[in-house]
């Protein structure tokens, strides 16, 4: 893999001049919609400001107002500036399938 024997705690440098060390590898896994083939995905962790863009969390669906709150809360005071912004995931993955849900639902009729 990239040319690594073994890749944890090599360097990955960029076109950009970056320089990246791997600290991980997971199992490859579908992060865009099931049709789409499984890619190559770098999840980066920086400390410049201006390539955070977004976060994932897990919430509790018990709470979840005043966890949203406490999250835009801290976006504000830590985030890049952007205006605070989120999506559910189960909300994501049913748009990602509405093309199918609706092409079913023709074939249904």
């Amino acid at each position: 893999m990239l040319g690594f024997e073994h890749v944890l705690d090599q360097t990955i440098n960029t076109e950009g001049g970056e320089n990246y060390r791997i600290i991980g590898v997971v199992k490859d896994f579908h992060f865009k919609s099931l049709h789409s083939k499984i890619s190559p995905m770098a999840i980066i962790l920086t400390r410049y400001q201006t390539m955070v863009d977004r976060i994932v969390a897990r919430i509790q669906p018990d709470n979840t107002k005043e966890t949203l709150a406490y999250i835009e809360k801290a976006w504000k005071e830590y985030g890049p500036g952007g205006a605070f912004k989120y999506k559910f995931y189960n909300e994501e993955i049913a748009e990602q399938y509405e093309d199918d849900k609706n092409f079913s639902d023709t074939l249904i009729v």
